[in-house]
């Protein structure tokens, strides 16, 4: 793979009749560039497991199943971990290709199932996989590995992921801090000799929407499905509406704070939610709120216009996520955000 970006792929399976098939394959994928990882990175199978596994998928740009004949364990949600993890995997919206055995009629007993439930699983599983996602079948490991290599070659072409780079060659996070401190720290100063000398935290830029002001979000609601066949299948929206969905600036930046808050781990220096985990939020708050189930996604509002209206109040401040991509940012509550979410969030007296 050329250039500095590297993409994550995660690769799931049930354990013991594919370990040899996922290690070949992580292997040949770590080979030619990829960060390839698997179940071999986390603990043994049990409820605990998916609590590591899922923020490994939230960092993968791709994700690959693998299906021979066995469901696997399953969870208290009568679900095989392998079928968790995919459909995790597509709720987080991660490119998904599945690759199924072609005939496990003429697989020894000793390889397959023997739980007729099990199987009855296994064939729903594999016909959902078949009628929603990119499908290829083998039959031998060397036609597996090759098939994973060429399906991700041509994901990554037309379906370019986030990817990752050395830390080295990325701008020092560190600098974005110490600016955004300085920012702060002059915003204190400007504010301090407004108002006679008092300081009033809560001046707001003039001409710029906030508070209880009226907002009419439009977005638009769809089913998403795949068309074509092989190498030309492709994901579309079908059965788009238009919504609408009225609010104010204080409740969204209200629903955003709530997103920092929970995308936010000081422990491993991640100090901020993406702006796509932000989206996801807001856009996931909407179909709450509006009791929707379809997928959804904001017209007006866009979550750049969002991102832009917050910053110019000084709610919030972003900065690159990943240097190497435009439009790719990192959210943080400024010190006037945390103060103004209080303030809308606490008792007031009966005169305001």
């Amino acid at each position: 793979m050329g250039g500095q970006k590297r993409y994550q792929v995660f690769v799931s399976s049930t354990h013991k009749d594919l370990r040899h098939e996922r290690e070949s394959i992580i292997n040949e994928l770590t080979k030619i560039g990829y960060i390839a990882v698997g179940m071999e990175q986390f603990p043994a199978t049990d409820e605990e497991q998916m609590e590591f596994i899922r923020p490994i998928i939230d960092e993968s740009d791709y994700y690959v199943v693998i299906i021979k004949a066995r469901y696997g364990e399953v969870t208290s949600n009568k679900l095989s971990y392998t079928e968790e993890e995919y459909k995790y995997a597509v709720d987080r919206k991660i490119p998904v290709m599945a690759f199924l055995y072609k005939d496990i009629s003429k697989l020894p007993m000793d390889e397959t199932d023997q739980d007729g439930e099990k199987l009855e699983q296994l064939k729903r599983f594999s016909q959902e996989l078949e009628s929603k996602r990119i499908v290829k079948y083998w039959d031998n490991k060397e036609e597996l590995v090759s098939g994973v290599k060429d399906s991700l070659n041509d994901m990554t072409r037309r379906r370019p992921g986030i990817g990752w780079i050395r830390g080295d060659q990325a701008a020092d996070i560190s600098l974005f801090k110490e600016l955004d401190d300085l920012r702060k720290e002059n915003a204190l100063l400007k504010s301090q000799k407004t108002n006679n000398g008092v300081a009033n935290i809560f001046a707001f830029t003039a001409g710029v929407a906030h508070g209880k002001a009226a907002l009419q979000m439009s977005f638009s609601s769809f089913d998403e499905v795949e068309e074509g066949v092989e190498k030309d299948r492709r994901i579309i929206h079908k059965n788009k509406q238009k919504h609408a969905h009225s609010t104010t600036w204080d409740s969204l930046f209200s629903v955003v704070y709530a997103a920092i808050f929970e995308n936010t781990d000081i422990a491993s220096g991640r100090l901020g939610a993406k702006q796509e985990e932000i989206d996801n939020f807001i856009c996931a708050y909407i179909k709450q709120e509006e009791g929707i189930e379809k997928h959804i996604y904001l017209d007006n509002p866009s979550i750049d216009d969002i991102r832009l209206q917050l910053v110019a109040l000084d709610l919030i401040t972003t900065f690159p996520y990943r240097v190497y991509l435009e439009n790719t940012y990192l959210w943080h509550v400024t010190d006037k955000g945390e103060k103004y979410y209080a303030y809308i969030h606490a008792a007031k007296t009966s005169q305001e």
